[in-house]
């Protein structure tokens, strides 16, 4: 007669454990709709700067919209009410994704390349600014192959030396007088992408030569290498970098999505409060 296992015990795997239970993600409703409030519209910076404690609190009274201003200020804005001109949308979602420091290179580098250029710089378009780089400055295309721009390191070299010194000694297992020496498991992470911002903007490109036909795309990484050939090209790479670097903001189907609990967010998973400053003699 066959052995037959014990009613109700689930089968163990090979090693004796138990597999780990899976946990589904928590699902998160829809977040609440605000009451009506009265329609406040919002032209100037002026009437934005008078209207911050109103708006301030219409946000501390719905605290789930409240954290998806961190998603698109703007729409959570509509939300309760407040409607803003769209100059000052275009100036709240800059206000989001960059600190004031780089807000204002940025806001400086815009305004002298749209007066050198015309138009509105647009380094993020290949196309685009192939075109400038060969027909408005008048640049030779180079050869650049597959060479890539130095970067920066993300940490100071003397702040990680410091920061290794501090690490314990790792004793080493001496594994060759075993009888059957372990296995070792080894792990390949595939190379990471260096970030635009920390692109070396100071290092001299190197004398490439030039080449046979004009680039239909020209990428930020390969702007590095016209950066010293035209002051307009270092100040277009300066701002793509900028602009790169920004924060993400939510467009209004994602927003949408979010606030109705049908797209996973952390700001609404791991957010648990979002608090506003409050002006004195308030």
């Amino acid at each position: 007669m066959a052995d037959r296992k014990p009613p109700g015990r689930p089968a163990i795997p090979h090693g004796g454990k138990s597999p780990p239970a899976v946990r589904p993600w928590r699902a998160i409703g829809a977040v609440p709709e605000p009451p009506a409030y009265e329609r406040l519209r919002i032209d100037s910076h002026r009437q934005l700067a008078l209207k911050q404690a109103e708006i301030c609190g219409r946000l501390e009274r719905n605290p789930e919209i409240a954290k998806l201003c961190l998603l698109n200020p703007a729409l959570a804005f509509k939300d309760v009410g407040v409607h803003l001109s769209p100059e000052l949308i275009d100036h709240v979602l800059r206000a989001v994704r960059h600190a004031p420091t780089v807000r204002k290179r940025r806001n400086l580098l815009e305004e002298k390349l749209t007066a050198a250029l015309g138009e509105p710089p647009q380094p993020a378009d290949p196309a685009w600014v192939s075109r400038v780089l060969f027909e408005k400055l008048g640049l030779e295309p180079l050869e650049i192959g597959g060479r890539k721009p130095p970067y920066v390191p993300a940490i100071d070299p003397g702040m990680l030396d410091r920061l290794r010194r501090l690490l314990p000694t790792m004793r080493r297992l001496d594994v060759t007088a075993l009888p059957h020496a372990p296995k070792l498991t080894t792990v390949r992470l595939a190379p990471t992408i260096p970030a635009a911002r920390r692109m070396d903007l100071t290092a001299t490109p190197p004398a490439l030569p030039r080449a046979g036909t004009r680039p239909r795309e020209v990428t930020l990484e390969d702007l590095w290498f016209y950066k010293d050939r035209n002051p307009i090209a270092h100040q277009l790479l300066e701002l793509g970098a900028i602009q790169r670097a920004a924060g993400a903001v939510h467009s209004a189907d994602s927003y949408r999505r979010i606030k109705a609990g049908e797209k996973r967010s952390a700001v609404r998973s791991w957010i648990t409060e979002v608090r506003f400053p409050r002006r004195r003699g308030r």
